[in-house]
């Protein structure tokens, strides 16, 4: 198994190149192409108030709204040929369309999507794309933090409680756990009747050389809170987990381990769902 198309989505200069920092990282270990995907918005008429005769718009306030957006994509253009400039196996695409939705479609041909963020300035519009990937596309998401310098994972904490999302993080996972130098399985609690156990999911990695090992914690550590300082004593550099095995309006209203795991600029993970 190996990762060989990376997709990038670029809304923001520091997100975007914490995203390809990692993105490259990623790639020069499995010889794999990034592509920068930066969608550019289609200029939207502000709605007016009522009038008889119906709203108008300048030509050139229309060709302002374009010439910001035209601005915008430059600028984020550049920000990736600075960053990518030793990467030869990096390339820009550049589409019309309006996000999350477009972005969503567009990552369900890669093998690996990778976001990044940024404080408070982007962030329900860098979550709001972020989630569309992750429940759209079907491809796993890797969450870069903003600030970590780059790296291939070696030591690697992966989540287990035997749902479907899961075991589909099993399978995004595996082309790491297999050139990682340690894989840890954490279960937490009893898991349900017929589910397979940690060591079971240890034992199918070990088939495919992953050298592994099983952590099993009390029902009530099962957080974000307690994973991550699990993952700092544990020296992890990458966290593997499925996303939102529970309902997404659930973990908004009451949170959740994913939405704690999302709100957290400390580790690198790896999601799917």
């Amino acid at each position: 198994m190996s990762i060989k198309r990376i997709i990038v989505p670029v809304e923001t200069a520091d997100a975007g190149a914490a995203a390809l920092k990692a993105a490259i990282a990623i790639a020069g270990e499995f010889g794999a192409q990034v592509e920068a995907l930066h969608i550019r918005e289609r200029p939207q008429i502000p709605p007016s108030e009522y009038y008889p005769l119906g709203a108008v718009v300048s030509e050139d306030y229309l060709n302002s709204l374009e010439q910001a957006v035209t601005e915008r994509a430059a600028r984020l253009k550049k920000m990736f040929e600075d960053t990518a400039r030793a990467f030869p196996a990096a390339r820009w695409v550049e589409r019309a369309g309006a996000t999350p939705f477009d972005l969503g479609a567009a990552a369900r041909v890669a093998d690996l999507v990778v976001f990044s963020k940024t404080e408070e300035a982007a962030k329900f519009r860098e979550t709001a794309n972020l989630e569309e990937v992750i429940f759209q596309a079907g491809r796993p998401v890797m969450i870069a933090p903003p600030a970590a310098a780059p790296a291939f994972p070696r030591r690697i904490l992966y989540a287990w409680n035997g749902s479907r999302e899961a075991a589909r993080a099993m399978a995004a996972g595996t082309p790491f756990f297999t050139r990682a130098e340690q894989v840890a399985v954490v279960s937490f609690g009893k898991l349900g009747t017929g589910v397979a156990s940690a060591d079971d999911v240890a034992a199918t990695l070990r088939l495919h050389g992953a050298k592994t090992e099983v952590i099993e914690r009390e029902k009530e550590e099962r957080d974000a809170d307690s994973f991550l300082e699990l993952a700092r004593e544990w020296r992890a550099d990458l966290c593997v987990m499925g996303a939102y095995s529970h309902a997404r309006w659930r973990q908004v209203i009451l949170g959740g381990f994913t939405r704690g795991m999302l709100a957290q600029s400390e580790l690198p993970v790896l999601l799917a769902h």
